[in-house]
């Protein structure tokens, strides 16, 4: 990178663990308890990258107790189909060596994230460092992304910078995003955001970082590319190097 490393904020579902048939059967599941039949192979794309008070709209205008519903399902059957993904730990465990600030923004809830984080054994990485969409339960300092106050937010919360110094970024931001110049400087370096997501790579761009797609998901590349990430990796362990960092004794990947 041609700039210090300041922090990296990942996305969860999709990027940090694999949790697809975990979330689609607690969507099916709520569907079905509203009478509104099994989740459809061809809706599947509603739900990518979407807050799902959103994309449950296209059932039903007022979704909170679909939501709620959705949620209890889900905390009560995750672990059963949820994994992490192979590297992460690796990934995770180099960034933390090298006392790289790392954070989560995610769709789930804060609630929701650091339940997940520690059934999976991961929240050693990011205990107090996940911003969820609280957006439902009460007032939420950010919004959810692609709003880029969510890194932004996220990004001063771990120490990057100060609340002043958030506030100068947003107000700059306009319709075409953070200047990534201005970002670097109120950064102190590049500060990156993987996610699997297009909504994820949007995101990062309006918030002047750099921005990784992670395609280790299954998620369609293609949506990644058009979303014109800084980079995609296959593998988590890539992305080892391209931040300039050493990984440990493992055979380096052809």
């Amino acid at each position: 990178m041609d700039q210090p490393l300041v922090a990296v904020l990942f996305d969860l579902d999709g990027t940090l663990v694999n949790s697809r048939d975990a979330i689609l059967n607690s969507i099916s599941h709520t569907l079905e308890s509203n009478d509104y039949g099994p989740l459809k192979k061809e809706d599947h794309v509603l739900f990518h990258g979407v807050p799902l008070a959103e994309a449950l709209k296209n059932w039903q205008p007022e979704t909170k107790q679909m939501v709620h519903e959705f949620r209890s399902h889900y905390l009560e059957t995750y672990m059963e189909t949820t994994f992490v993904f192979p590297g992460i730990v690796e990934l995770l465990e180099v960034l933390q060596r090298e006392n790289v600030p790392i954070g989560i923004i995610t769709l789930k809830t804060t609630h929701e994230a650091n339940m997940v984080l520690e059934q999976m054994d991961l929240m050693r990485f990011f205990r107090g460092k996940v911003y969820g969409d609280d957006s439902l339960d009460g007032d939420c300092p950010y919004g959810i992304k692609p709003d880029p106050s969510h890194p932004l937010w996220s990004l001063m919360a771990m120490g990057i910078y100060s609340e002043e110094q958030l506030e100068s970024l947003l107000r700059t931001c306009g319709g075409c995003g953070v200047d990534p110049a201005k970002a670097v400087e109120t950064f102190g370096g590049s500060a990156v955001l993987v996610g699997d997501a297009g909504q994820d790579i949007e995101t990062g761009k309006a918030a002047g970082m750099v921005s990784y797609g992670a395609a280790w998901g299954g998620r369609d590349i293609a949506v990644l590319m058009n979303a014109r990430p800084d980079a995609i990796f296959k593998d988590p362990v890539q992305m080892i190097t391209a931040l300039g960092l050493k990984a440990d004794d493992r055979p380096p990947l052809p």
